[in-house]
């Protein structure tokens, strides 16, 4: 009788499994092919605004690599920074050059 129990136990458990994962492995890919990346750029490329405020704010700093995304029509830009420990640090700054947390 236990054994008829676990058996009926286990059949609703698997068939729980597959009814509640609907989601293929396809439908993920398209959903990771919609998302923009952030492209490297070179810090010359960057608005003199936000080529301030890396001198300024963070002048302690080194550029390691800037990357740009845009996001409604407007571009956030990654900064890779190295501190003195050789630590890596991100900033994210929009075009306006306020910093972004």
């Amino acid at each position: 009788m236990r054994n008829i129990i676990a058996a009926v136990i286990m059949v609703i458990g698997i068939g729980n499994l597959s009814a509640y994962n609907t989601k293929t492995k396809d439908e993920y890919q398209i959903a990771d092919k919609v998302y923009k990346t952030f492209t490297f750029i070179d810090i010359n490329e960057l608005p003199s605004s936000i080529r301030e405020i890396l001198y300024f704010e963070f002048k302690d700093y080194i550029v390691k690599s800037v990357e740009v995304k845009t996001v409604n029509n407007s571009n956030i830009y990654q900064v890779t920074l190295l501190d003195i420990e050789n630590f890596e640090h991100y900033i994210y700054i929009n075009e306006q050059g306020e910093i972004i947390e």
